[in-house]
């Protein structure tokens, strides 16, 4: 009784020190007449209050306006709090910075100094294999429909938090081609990786033509795996022979954190990023990993930038 009630306690104090952010329900879960339903149908029961204050977390009320305990769903990770309202998305206009992201999620775990700084600036995040197959909330490969609608939902989540255009491939990722999980970072490229190599040569050569004047992001392949690899060799490719001069590799999280060192290029340029933000746009990847894990992604930013949270990049370009 008194643990629970210091434990309350204690949440009362950080949500009236995070009073002024705009508290958003990810988009894995649904609000019923009892409360919070999961993606595999798990039901998560909440009284009255709360479901009418979960019912407001849209991302465009403070939570201040929004009442209820909501410091509670936020430590069980159902809920973020983000820095601004979110706004309606606009139509796409000419991009200063495209964003080449293998997979949902590889943008904000390893190029989030660009996400987040796009105030002012246009990004477009291009999501090459968009099909995907994995998701930690089951021990096997799981229903590919739901899959898919959950880590769409995320990204288009995460590309409105930080006022990013979406460009979605559509590619298979390796566990759609016939590659197991245990060789994803170590298998040869085989003919069906080649034929989407070729489809996302053609993707980036009709990107470059509508944006000419942007610069690009690419993975550098750290950790080794193959769509990782397809995507910076078949992007790559392209721009150089488009003649696209501002072009630079970003290691890729979590691999590089998990590696000890990440990528061992000399000549890296370190680009600061706020730490705060860039966790809470991971957050929203919940049937990716939980907000625990995410504590290995600080800790790395703040060793390489040698205490200064930093997020490596290398110039590819001339």
């Amino acid at each position: 009784m008194i643990k629970s009630l210091a434990n309350a306690l204690r949440r009362k104090g950080r949500a009236w020190k995070r009073a002024g952010e705009y508290p958003i329900l990810l988009p894995h879960f649904s609000i019923d007449e009892q409360g919070l339903v999961g993606p595999l149908g798990e039901k998560y029961p909440l009284a009255e209050e709360m479901r009418e204050a979960v019912r407001l977390c849209d991302g465009t009320r403070r939570l201040s306006e929004v009442g209820g305990d909501l410091m509670k769903l936020y430590d069980e990770g159902k809920v973020v709090l983000w820095r601004e309202a979110l706004a309606a998305r606009g139509p796409e206009e000419l991009v200063d910075t495209v964003v080449i992201s293998p997979h949902p999620d590889d943008a904000a775990l390893s190029a989030a100094h660009q996400l987040l700084g796009s105030r002012g600036e246009s990004v477009m995040v291009v999501d090459v294999f968009s099909r995907t197959a994995w998701w930690r909330l089951s021990d096997s490969v799981g229903d590919l429909e739901e899959i898919q609608r959950v880590r769409f939902a995320e990204e288009q989540l995460v590309a409105r938090m930080c006022h990013a255009k979406l460009r979605v491939l559509g590619l298979a990722e390796a566990l759609l081609r016939g590659h197991s999980l245990e060789e994803v970072s170590s298998c040869a490229v085989g003919d069906c990786d080649r034929e989407v190599a070729q489809k996302i040569r053609e993707a980036v050569r009709e990107i470059a033509r509508e944006h000419p004047h942007a610069k690009w992001y690419l993975p550098m392949g750290v950790g080794g795996h193959i769509d990782h690899r397809l995507a910076r060799d078949a992007v790559g490719e392209v721009l150089k022979e488009m003649g696209v001069r501002s072009v630079w590799g970003y290691e890729e999280l979590f691999y590089a954190a998990e590696g000890g060192n990440g990528a061992t290029m000399e000549d890296c340029e370190k680009r600061a990023v706020e730490m705060k933000w860039k966790l809470e746009l991971c957050r929203v990847y919940w049937s990716q990993f939980s907000a625990g894990r995410l504590k290995m992604l600080e800790e790395y930013a703040e060793r390489v930038g040698e205490g200064e949270a930093v997020e490596r990049v290398w110039k590819m370009g001339t």
